[in-house]
């Protein structure tokens, strides 16, 4: 490996002379795995993380609560630090001791030997298993055997079957494959990572509001909105302070439920590093890698598309039809003049679909119709359509775009990714094919219409 780093391989592309190098930088991989790559004790040692020199607590099972008394001070790990440690660990090892661990590490990897390779940063942060098999999967079980309910007598029962009859109601986008009404809470323990991570950013609050009092369901919606904020496309410094002082709060301890560190089964410490692994992706990637990642991403043909552009195509055949009065009115309003669009369904925008309204069925689970806009606007496309305004070849979207009410809603004054609309209420508008963000998950809940934007569309099931 190191060869390939330094020297690398020599390949002719066409007439020209390439030479590549292999440079080993990142990993990411889960817990387990993290313990035997870096030659570490197991997950649920004392020195487990392998972030930081967190102590663990040996109560019951093992524990890792933020503050106790018997604990000692623990501090990240540093490149230098984990070489030094694990190389006092070999020597150990060497001289016949058993059983040996320094700060966790029981000798020498050989990740020692890439040249490139940064033990502590190079290990790249797995919020799956950290936040939504743990955290969240932990939250769900608390609020279900011990939150009291508001509804009186309440059963464990009934309040799942609450649960599984709102959830049934909401519809995704179909980059979500595993929808809402096949995976129910009374079937939990089946549910797989990208299932618990849908709950915790999109169908948490909506699904358990007025059935635990609003002091419980905030701790979950801290964890929600701020693990939301770091997993979105766009990631602004105030996104990750908001983030920050939600992960941070005494309401993120379940300590006000299960009170002593035996309850403490979430490792509160690891949550914190999602926080680093935002802070520190300042690393600009080369524009050809870009594209590159864009290409193995949505590499997909089409046999009967339009391109619009590089990453955008209209698919499926079109109608033709002049323009409406108010149609003709809007593109007038964006300098378009036409006498004729050409009418689609569908297309794909960087991989991702979206439909007309039309063109969804009422009894599917999917729903693509809906979109959220870099102008943080809520649309419902009309048609997809193509034109000639002034000789030249035009794209774009006519919508509907939905009137919102008090953003943040007071619903869910601390989940503000939750945004409640007026879904009769809304003016026709002409918007541009580079303004769609991403698709929108519609959760109906007591005669009301809440939309989620998804976080980041390149993040698949």
């Amino acid at each position: 490996m190191n060869s390939l780093a330094t020297t690398g391989i020599s390949w002719t592309r066409g007439q020209q002379l390439v030479s590549s190098k292999l440079i080993p930088t990142c990993m990411c991989v889960d817990g387990k795995a993290r313990a035997q790559v870096y030659n570490m004790a197991k997950h649920n040692s004392h020195f487990e993380c392998t972030y930081c020199t967190h102590f663990g607590v040996s109560v019951d099972t093992m524990r890792y609560p933020m503050v106790h008394e018997d604990l000692p001070p623990y501090e990240d790990r540093t490149h230098a630090g984990m070489k030094r440690d694990m190389i006092q660990a070999q020597r150990m090892v060497n001289n016949g001791e058993r059983n040996v661990s320094v700060r966790g590490h029981k000798g020498i990897t050989p990740l020692m030997n890439l040249k490139h390779f940064n033990l502590s940063e190079g290990n790249a942060f797995d919020d799956l298993h950290n936040i939504y098999e743990c955290a969240s999967k932990y939250h769900i079980e608390v609020f279900i055997q011990d939150v009291p309910k508001l509804v009186p007598r309440m059963g464990q029962a009934a309040f799942l079957q609450t649960i599984d009859l709102r959830l049934r109601n909401i519809k995704t986008p179909s980059c979500i494959a595993r929808k809402p009404g096949t995976c129910l809470m009374k079937n939990r323990s089946q549910m797989h990572g990208t299932e618990w991570r849908n709950w915790l950013l999109y169908f948490a609050p909506v699904c358990l509001l007025g059935l635990v009092a609003g002091r419980y369901i905030q701790t979950l919606e801290h964890l929600s909105y701020a693990t939301y904020l770091l997993s979105q496309d766009i990631i602004f410094p105030d996104h990750i302070d908001i983030a920050r002082e939600l992960t941070s709060l005494p309401s993120m301890s379940l300590e006000w439920i299960r009170p002593g560190a035996i309850n403490q089964v979430v490792n509160r410490h690891l949550i914190r590093f999602s926080l680093e692994l935002a802070i520190n992706d300042e690393q600009r990637i080369a524009p050809e890698v870009k594209d590159m990642m864009k290409q193995i991403l949505h590499k997909r043909h089409h046999r009967k598309a339009l391109q619009v552009d590089g990453h955008s195509n209209f698919l499926g055949g079109s109608l033709s039809r002049p323009p409406t009065e108010d149609e003709l009115r809007v593109l007038l309003q964006e300098q378009h003049n036409t006498t004729l669009l050409h009418v689609f369904k569908r297309m794909i925008i960087n991989g991702v679909n979206y439909t007309t309204a039309s063109y969804v069925k009422e009894e599917s689970r999917s729903d693509d119709s809906t979109i959220y806009t870099f102008q943080n606007t809520f649309c419902t496309i009309q048609d997809i359509v193509s034109f000639k305004s002034d000789g030249e070849d035009k794209y774009g979207l006519l919508v509907i775009e939905h009137k919102m009410a008090r953003r943040p809603t007071p619903l869910f004054p601390t989940a503000k990714h939750i945004c409640e609309v007026h879904p009769d209420v809304g003016l026709l508008h002409f918007l541009r094919i580079q303004d769609v963000r991403s698709p929108v998950v519609k959760a109906p809940l007591l005669g009301a219409l809440f939309f989620i934007p998804l976080t980041n569309v390149n993040e698949i099931d």
